[in-house]
């Protein structure tokens, strides 16, 4: 009988010492479950930190925008630089958390911009406008790079201190880039 008591003892340990183990691993249990916020008004301001709504009741709320905030416009994926001024727009977040969607609806219109390129990376322009205004463009497979008269241009063609114009929407890969004057 000794040896099953040894058996029985050994069993007992092996199982408490199992049971600490798995509960040391297990989430400790939510003290109070996250709510998730709905604002929606007309969109005041965007910027990549922030968007500003005016509600319907005319208070204006902030919600924090921070890099994995999934923002749609017109149902599309888009950026949030594409939510604009005008717009409708509707932010779910938890508290004062950055918004974990942002869905907004209004009308796209299409920007010229002239500028002088600040900096060249492969899918963006960088552009200083005669304001100052510092104007980033996206450019992908679609975008059409060429001189002032006419003639298609490589990218490598871009150079910091050149004049251009881009042709875009804002959030959007640009649909033109045109050099006007070299550098």
């Amino acid at each position: 009988m000794k040896a099953a008591t040894r058996v029985s003892r050994l069993a007992i340990a092996i199982s408490i010492a199992a049971a600490a183990l798995l509960a040391a691993f297990l989430p400790a249990p939510a003290t109070a479950a996250a709510v998730e916020t709905v604002d929606q008004g007309v969109v005041q301001a965007s910027s990549p930190s922030s968007l500003t709504l005016r509600r319907l009741d005319g208070t204006t709320v902030t919600v924090a925008i921070g890099p994995a905030t999934i923002v749609r416009v017109n149902g599309r994926p888009s950026s949030i630089e594409a939510v604009l001024p005008g717009f409708v727009a509707r932010a779910f977040h938890e508290g004062p958390a950055p918004a974990r969607l942002v869905r907004a609806v209004g009308t796209l219109t299409l920007r010229d911009v002239e500028g002088v390129v600040v900096e060249v990376v492969p899918r963006l322009l960088t552009l200083r406008t005669p304001t100052g205004e510092t104007v980033a463009v996206r450019m992908g497979k679609r975008t059409v790079v060429q001189r002032r008269n006419g003639l298609p241009a490589a990218r490598r063609a871009l150079r910091p201190g050149q004049a251009v114009r881009a042709r875009f929407v804002p959030g959007r890969v640009a649909e033109l880039v045109v050099i006007v004057a070299r550098s």
